[in-house]
């Protein structure tokens, strides 16, 4: 019997769709590492500035957005605020917020080494 297209899926089906967009998301998330990486250089060289500011905001929006639907929902959390700082117009050289900005790259870095993708 066929499914309907707009039947519920299973929860297998779910999880072997998932699955499918995996590779995706890894290859996804080496982009934005080194998205962040770059980020990070440019901000330990002062060369803070709106574009900067938008494109490490997208990078780690685009974290917080889709890791936690691929099974990283500590990626996600550690995402967020982050996010809300560069939002709210703090300071991108302050040592807190470097901090976080490490301790999410070094996150990132281990989940690719974890699956084989770093």
């Amino acid at each position: 019997m066929t499914q309907s297209p707009n039947a519920p899926q299973t929860a297998s089906s779910a999880e072997d769709a998932i699955a499918a967009l995996r590779p995706g998301f890894l290859e996804s998330l080496k982009t934005l590492l080194d998205e962040l990486k770059g980020c990070r250089e440019k901000i330990e060289a002062g060369e803070v500035d709106d574009e900067l500011r938008q494109k490490m905001r997208f990078a780690v929006h685009a974290l917080r957005g889709t890791a936690a639907s691929h099974f990283f929902p500590v990626i996600s959390e550690t995402a967020g605020p982050i996010e809300r700082a560069i939002v709210a117009g703090d300071q991108l050289t302050d040592d807190g917020f470097l901090a976080k900005t490490d301790n999410l790259m070094k996150l990132c870095a281990h989940a690719l080494a974890e699956e084989g993708a770093g």
